[in-house]
């Protein structure tokens, strides 16, 4: 009686253990499905921001004759570089490699065109690694060792999987859409940012601006969120959130220096 019981348990664990295979084999390549479309939001978006700073680039006499010109070329081409891998390829190891590096190769050309303007904007790029420093920060302290409650009773444990499971999915479903929504307001403001620069760069010439740093601090946020919200790490998932806010903060604050510094031209 007790070996059937045994075997029965046995045969009961084997078929839970493929079901539960199954199913996240599944999950992983939906998974997978949904990081590629947002590889491809990402590409399409970050294209438009680099064309736009291009044009810039080569409408301003600034930035043709700067020090940082060859820098420029250089990131720009490798940004194209990068685009064209993660658009057409789509390599699964190295996708989220590659929107770190067009990330950081945006805001390096970014930066550049701003240095152009006035080489005191150089400054600017002080507080940009705050966002990744306080990222790490935050990981390190929620990572620490926590206790594990045990349950004796194997239907207890069986019913408290299928509740956090549950309740898992609902969240997960719940931050999908937050991401996403912060993806596209992430991704106008840069290309809103782009399309400035494109118009009105040439206005950014001459003495250090609140507008000018302000319209950094914003299109450079804005490239960072549309990374995290694309490649979606668990380092880097907490924070975003906050840093939302932030960017419609800083929207608002950069309009209203914006048509300050209008009025008083």
């Amino acid at each position: 009686m007790e070996a059937r019981e045994q075997r029965d348990y046995g045969g009961a664990t084997e078929h839970a253990s493929k079901l539960f295979s199954t199913n996240d084999t599944a999950h992983l390549a939906d998974e997978f499905i949904k990081q590629k479309m947002r590889w491809s939001k990402y590409s399409v978006k970050a294209l438009a921001f680099a064309i736009t700073m291009f044009l810039t680039y080569l409408g301003s006499a600034s930035a043709l004759f700067s020090n940082g010109n060859m820098v420029f070329k250089i990131c720009i081409g490798a940004f194209f570089i990068a685009y064209a891998t993660l658009s057409i390829m789509m390599p699964p190891k190295m996708g989220s490699a590659l929107v770190y590096l067009s990330c950081f190769l945006l805001v390096l050309v970014l930066y550049l065109l701003l240095v152009s303007f006035n080489k005191y904007y150089g400054y600017a790029i002080l507080p940009v690694p705050l966002p990744i420093i306080a990222a790490l920060l935050q990981h390190k302290l929620l990572s620490g060792p926590t206790g594990q409650q045990r349950i004796n009773s194997e239907g207890d444990l069986q019913n408290v999987d299928i509740e956090v499971s549950d309740q898992a999915h609902d969240n997960g479903e719940e931050d999908e859409e937050h991401f996403d929504c912060t993806f596209e307001l992430s991704a106008e403001t840069v290309n809103c940012g782009g399309l400035i620069t494109v118009f009105f760069g040439n206005y950014m010439v001459g003495p250090v601006s609140a507008v000018g740093l302000f319209f950094f601090y914003t299109t450079a946020l804005g490239l960072y969120l549309m990374m995290v919200t694309t490649v979606r790490t668990a380092v880097l998932k907490p924070h975003a959130r906050y840093l939302a806010i932030l960017l419609k903060v800083l929207r608002v604050i950069m309009l209203i220096t914006a048509l300050i510094h209008g009025v008083r031209r």
